[in-house]
């Protein structure tokens, strides 16, 4: 009886030892590397949004580092409308004295009183400077240019018209003076805007208009002025 137990005993031990799930241990080679690879931390999206803006930064800021100034084509054609209004605005602020002296015929009045309308025409440009260079870098050399002609071209008109000297000093002195000065200031800017490397000589070629006007103006005045 005790043999038969125990060969029950091992049978049921065995039967056992079946059922139990048999648990299966595989050891690669790659361990290390992908143990390594698993502890490198997962980019969070700051990072990556970080990564990403620092990127289109760097990038914006290549292409804005190459836009340079042309250094010619179009730059010269505002070479030459920079070179027209300083003949303009300097040619008829030097050749003032010509008109001076048809004002003094004219309105019968002293020297000092009719100085007053030259004096406000060529302080206005310079006084004005400010507020000149302001509106450039608030809406641009074009639309100041534009506005400052066609306000100069206004006083000039209203100045052919009026009767007294009150008249001729706010509308030539400085309605016309001031229009002028918005002008002169965009003029200058603008050179700079299209020039680097040439930026001295193309600068020197468009100050020329001043010399240029006041040689050109004071005979042209003085020839309308015994035709008119």
């Amino acid at each position: 009886e005790s043999e038969t137990l125990l060969k029950k005993n091992l049978i049921n031990s065995n039967k056992d030892d079946e059922d139990k799930p048999v648990l299966h241990v595989q050891f690669d080679s790659d361990n290390k590397s992908d143990s390594s690879i698993a502890k490198e931390p997962c980019p969070s999206p700051s990072s990556i949004s970080s990564s990403s803006s620092s990127s289109s930064s760097s990038s914006e800021s290549l292409e804005i580092s190459e836009a340079r100034p042309p250094d010619g084509g179009w730059g010269w054609v505002v070479v030459l409308a920079s070179f027209v209004v300083n003949l303009i605005a300097d040619g008829i602020t030097f050749s003032f004295g010509v008109i001076f002296v048809e004002f003094l015929k004219y309105f019968g009045e002293n020297r000092g009183t009719t100085a007053w309308i030259g004096g406000l025409f060529m302080a206005m440009p310079l006084l004005s400077g400010p507020i000149a260079s302001f509106l450039t870098d608030r809406y641009g050399c074009r639309k100041v240019t534009i506005f400052g002609a066609i306000l100069a071209s206004v006083g000039f008109i209203i100045s052919s018209r009026a009767n007294s000297m009150t008249v001729l000093c706010i509308t030539f002195g400085i309605v016309a003076g001031f229009g002028l000065s918005l002008c002169y200031v965009a003029s200058v800017v603008i050179v700079a805007y299209y020039f680097d490397k040439k930026r001295s000589f193309a600068t020197g070629l468009a100050v020329c208009g001043s010399g240029i006007g006041t040689f050109i103006f004071a005979p042209l005045i003085q020839l309308l002025l015994d035709e008119y």
